[in-house]
């Protein structure tokens, strides 16, 4: 990410930016998903829906990443990633355990 600030990009323009950036993608991902990632940077909506993200996260205190939230709650411990057990340990008591499903009285049917 240093590549990306101040100086690094002082001189250079938007267009060689955005190609920078989306060689990085490709290397990360393949080539498969080039065309997505450079119209994304040239849709108004990705744009504005980023901006919101952005400004959202900034009224919450996010500083970082990885920052996590629940339902608009900040997860304690931000900035550790958290595995598949340390999710399921998070969500299932929001969500109930599959299995685990209260049943509903159904007299109202009979």
């Amino acid at each position: 990410m240093e590549k990306f600030y101040n100086q690094q990009t002082r001189e250079l323009s938007r267009a060689s930016i955005v190609d920078h950036v989306v060689k990085l993608v490709a290397e990360a991902i393949g080539n498969s998903s080039i065309s997505a990632v450079e119209s994304g940077f040239n849709d108004r909506q990705t744009d504005l829906m980023t901006r919101i993200s952005f400004k959202y996260g900034c009224s919450r205190g996010v500083f970082g990443t990885p920052f996590f939230f629940v339902n608009g709650f900040s997860l304690p411990d931000t900035g550790s990633a958290i595995d598949y057990n340390g999710w399921r340990s998070i969500l299932d008591p929001l969500v109930g355990v599959q299995g685990h499903r209260k049943e509903e009285a159904l007299h109202f049917f009979l």
